[in-house]
């Protein structure tokens, strides 16, 4: 099996006042293709720039990142631009809309974008809104929506141009807890229909979804076990 991300000898290293410092320490991680990959630790433990160098966000100082097969380092930020628009899809914690467009602008454009016409890439974004639950409103604004109908429009968007993973960056963390049990049973439903997901997470209730968690401390991995697969078992039903 050919893995989705894999990782090897990752370092990020900035400058500080104290000296030089190792946000992310020597990690090398493979992610499986359908695949619920959680990354846990506390702020500062580096799982937020370790998320980001797998994603192709930034750059690591040392080390090599693949996705979907595409070798990172061999990209100029053109072809790291036009990698992360083809196979990679973004959850942020602060959902990251664009609020003068409404839900059906937000998840289509990102299509439009990726040279889709614009008829076509308004269909894909209806379906992806019926699917996330918000078929109704493809037309509100996101001051029009609550916290958690925000982040399904995120999910929506992170969707659109059919990506081979979804990185999400503590994806509940603005969200009350029944938002966030939604959020992760649609996780749960789109991760039994194949979707690859590596999730950033300090809650352990998210990470529980995952297939395997790492936790990090201080940029290094602390431990690696199995999770328990709550992403392809998880009870809930249709999404409403």
């Amino acid at each position: 099996m050919t893995p989705i991300v894999e990782a090897t000898a990752l370092r990020k290293v900035y400058p500080s006042a104290a000296g030089p410092v190792a946000a992310v320490d020597d990690i090398s991680v493979t992610v499986n293709p359908g695949e619920v990959f959680a990354i846990m630790g506390v702020s500062g433990s580096g799982k937020t720039t370790l998320l980001s160098l797998l994603s192709g966000l930034e750059r690591p100082t040392s080390g090599t990142v693949a996705v979907a097969g595409v070798a990172l380092h061999g990209l100029d930020e053109a072809g790291l631009t036009s990698l992360r628009r083809e196979k990679i899809g973004f959850v942020f914690q602060d959902f990251h809309l664009i609020g003068h467009l409404t839900a059906l602008e937000n998840v289509s454009v990102p299509h439009e974008l990726a040279g889709t016409p614009r008829r076509e890439a308004q269909k894909r974004a209806r379906e992806l809104l019926e699917r996330v639950g918000l078929g109704s409103r493809t037309h509100h604004f996101p001051h029009q929506l609550s916290g958690g109908q925000k982040q399904r429009v995120a999910i929506a968007r992170a969707l659109v141009n059919r990506p081979a993973v979804v990185f999400a960056d503590e994806p509940t963390g603005n969200l009350d807890r029944a938002s966030a049990d939604s959020v992760l049973q649609l996780f749960a439903e789109l991760n039994r229909d194949g979707q690859t997901f590596v999730v950033v997470t300090h809650d352990p209730s998210v990470a529980d979804y995952g297939d395997r968690i790492i936790r990090l401390e201080g940029g290094r991995v602390a431990s690696e076990e199995r999770g328990r697969g709550t992403a392809r078992t998880h009870p809930g039903g249709a999404v409403s």
